[in-house]
């Protein structure tokens, strides 16, 4: 597998670095919002609801709205032999411990693309069979 996935750990000390060094406003040069805190909190409890078989995402970035996003994607492999790219982008929003699905998903997943789901009272069963179908992609090559 030539996809590196960080290890929840990992995930943890990224999210942790996004809240130290992006927390003022104009963090990214111009005026991008500060990291906001609960964002940070949320995507620490998606990733602790994450079965421990499923990958954990690669990369982990914020944009300009203060919200934290997740990506998983297939690997480069599996880019290569099949000539597509499955990519997943959740946002994880700091107002409430919801994410929104982004990307390119595949078969019965891509009704899933542009809904948003409640994680408070743990991450849906569709959301988890689509991480674990990128997770079992991967596996394969």
């Amino acid at each position: 597998m030539l996809t590196r996935f960080m290890t929840r750990k990992e995930c943890y000390e990224k999210i942790c670095y996004i809240l130290i060094h992006k927390s003022k406003k104009g963090w990214n040069g111009y005026n991008a919002e500060p990291i906001n805190p609960k964002s940070a909190v949320n995507t620490m409890l998606f990733l602790a609801e994450l079965p421990k078989d499923i990958e954990s995402p690669l990369p982990i970035f914020i944009s300009c709205d203060e919200n934290i996003h997740l990506t998983w994607q297939t690997s480069l492999a599996h880019r290569i032999k099949h000539r597509k790219e499955h990519y997943i982008s959740m946002h994880v929003h700091a107002k409430e411990q919801t994410i929104t699905i982004k990307g390119s998903a595949f078969g019965e997943h891509k009704k899933l693309i542009g809904t948003s789901h409640d994680f408070s009272n743990g991450i849906p069963k569709e959301v988890i069979d689509l991480l674990q179908e990128i997770t079992d992609l991967n596996l394969k090559h």
